[in-house]
């Protein structure tokens, strides 16, 4: 269990030294086996929000104000508060790790074991509606992988960019 303790210490760690403002993008599969679903993610936006969009529907959540929208493209949009997040999406939790469901006391989920391997956490997690894992990217603080109630999400098409290329007059400039 010292290998855990030594490993959550890293992730919590990892999280105070992300003080580059920077934005991420990616593509999340989503499978459970007989179905994939595809999500385009932006997180850390200049705004702060975290958003996935599918072709039926953009969801953004803003964590100064804890407000969850759920767009769907031919209905209004629907808001809700904290309680909804991050259980409800954990797509956009993978890339905040620290807000992922596997620490919420409600769904009575216990992380198990830890290990680091490079750059990267693996958590292994249990409790009442099964187990899975996450692996977590230390340089980005973004969990890569994420097996969650039978869903297994995977990021691929990672890119970070600097939110003071944002403005710049050469336009946005993307980097990983």
């Amino acid at each position: 269990m010292k290998d855990a303790a030594t490993s959550l210490s890293a992730l919590i760690t990892s999280k105070r030294r992300l003080s580059v403002p920077e934005q991420i993008q990616a593509t999340v599969h989503a499978t459970d086996g007989s179905s994939t679903r595809v999500f385009d993610v932006i997180a850390r936006s200049p705004t702060g929000e975290y958003r996935s969009i599918t072709h039926d529907e953009t969801v953004t959540y803003n964590p100064r104000t804890q407000e969850l929208v759920l767009e769907p493209v031919y209905d209004r949009a629907l808001r809700r508060h904290r309680e909804e997040f991050p259980m409800a999406r954990p797509i956009l939790a993978m890339f905040s790790p620290l807000d992922l469901p596997i620490w919420d006391h409600t769904s009575n989920y216990e992380v198990v074991d830890a290990w680091r391997t490079g750059d990267n956490i693996r958590l292994e997690f249990a409790g009442p509606a099964g187990h899975g894992h996450a692996i977590v990217d230390l340089e980005n603080h973004i969990a890569v992988e994420l097996r969650y109630l039978d869903w297994l999400y995977t990021v691929r098409e990672l890119s970070t960019m600097l939110h003071v290329d944002i403005a710049g007059p050469s336009g946005p400039g993307l980097q990983k």
